[in-house]
C-alpha cells in the first residue's frame, strides 16, 4: 500500500503527499523560446500655445502665432503710422482674414486704421486721383501685404474704389469692414489709428 501511494504522489505532483517535491513544470518544445510581451507606445500631440506681451492680442495665422495691437493715436500719414509701430516694437500689421478684420474693429476707437499693405510698383501713379484702373491694378489687386507674416488676399476682396496708396482699414456701421486706399503723400483729415503687429513666442 505504501508503494502504491508513493507512485500516486509522483504521478500527480502532490506536494501534500510528498513535501519534498515541488510543482511540476510544464514541458516546453526543444529549441523554442517564449516572446516577451510588449505594450505599444502611445504619442500625445500638444497644440502650440502662442504668447504675446501684455496689451497685445494673439491670433494664429498660417505661418504661426502673431500679436496685434491697435494704437489709438491720431496718426495722419503712413510714415507716422510706421514710426508709431516701430516705437512699440513691431511693424504695421497686415490682415490675413475676416476674423482679424473684426478683431481690429473691436480694438479701434475711430473708423480709419492704417494697415500694412503697400501699392505694387506696377500700379504706382504720380496723380492717384486720375490713375487708370485696370483689371491688374484695381484696388482689389493693386496691393501686397508688407508685414512679412501674412498670407492670402481674402481681405482685399472688400476693397472700396478709391485713390491708390497706402492701405487704410475702414469700419462703417452700415457696410462693415472694408479697405480703402490713401496716397502716401495725402494727409488724412480724419483721426486715424494704426494696427501694429509682431511675431508671438
Amino acid at each position: 500500500m505504501r508503494f502504491a501511494i508513493f507512485l500516486l504522489a509522483l504521478a500527480i505532483g502532490c506536494e501534500a503527499c510528498h513535501p519534498k517535491m515541488g510543482p511540476v513544470a510544464k514541458p516546453t518544445t526543444p529549441g523554442t523560446t517564449q516572446a516577451p510581451t510588449t505594450t505599444p507606445a502611445t504619442t500625445t500631440t500638444t497644440e502650440r500655445v502662442w504668447v504675446c506681451d501684455d496689451g497685445w492680442t494673439t491670433v494664429v495665422r498660417t505661418m504661426g502665432g502673431w500679436c496685434m495691437k491697435v494704437i489709438n493715436l491720431e496718426v495722419s500719414t503712413a510714415n507716422e503710422a510706421e514710426q508709431t509701430c516701430t516705437m512699440a516694437g513691431g511693424v504695421i500689421s497686415s490682415v490675413e482674414n475676416d476674423e482679424e478684420m473684426q478683431l481690429i474693429g473691436t480694438l479701434k476707437n475711430v473708423d480709419l486704421v492704417f494697415l500694412g499693405a503697400t501699392l505694387k510698383t506696377a500700379c504706382e501713379c504720380s496723380t492717384p486721383s486720375v490713375c487708370t484702373k485696370t483689371a491688374t491694378c484695381s484696388l482689389q489687386t493693386a496691393y501686397t501685404w508688407s508685414d512679412g507674416f501674412t498670407t492670402g488676399t481674402q481681405v482685399f476682396a472688400a476693397a472700396q474704389d478709391s485713390d491708390y496708396g497706402d492701405a487704410l482699414f475702414w469700419l462703417d456701421e452700415a457696410y462693415g469692414p472694408q479697405i480703402i486706399g490713401m496716397h502716401a503723400s495725402v494727409v488724412s483729415s480724419t483721426p486715424t489709428n494704426v494696427v501694429c503687429g509682431k511675431q508671438a513666442t
